[in-house]
């Protein structure tokens, strides 16, 4: 290595391990804590894309041991127990979105524009949960359409909250009060299929999708919005926490509401794949329990799923449960 390239080297070391004190630091202190709004529940879209490492292949495992509570009331009361799970590979970064040009109202946005999620593979010995339930869409955008019967299989992902990095290679932090907040929205995916087993119908619905955060939304990234086609439904993602750190009381009546139904996306003029952004990013985990693990430096690539707020009930009964 030339002498370039070890100074190249040992700086972006040195703003990584600046970033990573900043988050602790932030994390670590105690400002007033800002309450998360009910109204972000039926805002809350995420656009996940597959990201990979800076040459394109897969990202190493992580291989770290955590223990799944449920925090959802539904799934608690129909006695769904804690799992023990291994982080394995990441392979999914979502972002906050809108669709159709339906914003969230302000109070909403100050917090969803900051909600960045991971996703990681797992690694689990628990059977296919076999839950029967009905899917209702929250969000205006998509409320002409009824409600939809699933059954809730696998445990498939676990998504944890991150930060992308700014120009300057530094973490793109929300402000502290809201930090404290969004730090504690983790989200566990299940396959969804019909009740024979099989993948259920495509929506078929195009759909436009602008940027929320604010680092895709600056002039360096230029992310662009982007027309998409929702087509299969593939998961439902619920609220947990990790390993016995639970969301601040003052926020936990919201973040245990936040159910997410995933779809695949596709280009709407070929049906086929989107095209990737080849975008470099460094990301810095946020919760507690992962926090001190260094930043990842990675490829966001094709867009592959959106995520869309649902309510959850169980059949027979007259309303969705939240």
């Amino acid at each position: 290595m030339t002498s370039g390239g070890r100074v190249a080297k040992w700086s972006r070391m040195l703003v990584e391990m600046l970033g990573v004190l900043l988050v602790a630091g932030i994390l670590a202190s105690t400002p007033a804590q800002a309450q998360i709004p009910d109204s972000v529940l039926p805002f809350l879209d995420l656009k996940c894309y597959g990201i990979t490492d800076p040459d394109g292949g897969p990202l190493p495992p992580l291989n770290v041991t955590l223990h799944l509570d449920h925090l959802n009331p539904l799934f608690q009361q129909v006695g769904i127990p804690p799992e023990d799970i291994v982080l394995l590979d990441p392979f999914q970064l979502c972002v906050p979105v809108a669709k159709n040009g339906v914003n969230p109202p302000p109070d909403a946005l100050q917090y969803i524009q900051y909600i960045d999620l991971k996703c990681y593979n797992i690694q689990t010995d628990t059977t296919p949960l076999g839950l029967g339930l009905l899917l209702t869409h929250l969000n205006p955008v998509l409320q002409q359409f009824p409600r939809e019967f699933v059954i809730v299989q696998d445990p498939q992902k676990l998504c944890v909250p991150v930060a992308k990095s700014a120009s300057d290679g530094t973490p793109a932090l929300p402000p502290p009060a809201i930090l404290q907040s969004i730090r504690f929205i983790d989200q566990k995916g299940y396959g969804i299929t019909n009740s024979d087993g099989f993948p259920l119908p495509p929506l078929n619905f195009p759909i436009h999708l602008d940027h929320l955060n604010p680092v895709f939304l600056t002039a360096g990234a230029g992310v662009p919005p982007e027309d998409v086609l929702m087509d299969v439904p593939q998961q439902l993602t619920v609220p947990i926490a990790k390993n016995g750190q639970f969301p601040p009381p003052v926020d936990l009546r919201v973040i245990s509401q936040i159910d997410e139904k995933c779809y695949a996306l596709l280009d709407p003029a070929t049906g086929g794949p989107l095209p990737p952004l080849g975008l470099p990013q460094l990301l810095w985990h946020l919760n507690p329990v992962l926090q001190t693990l260094p930043p990842e430096q990675v490829l966001i690539q094709e867009p592959q799923q959106l995520c869309v707020p649902v309510a959850k009930s169980l059949p027979g009964t007259t309303s969705a449960a939240r």
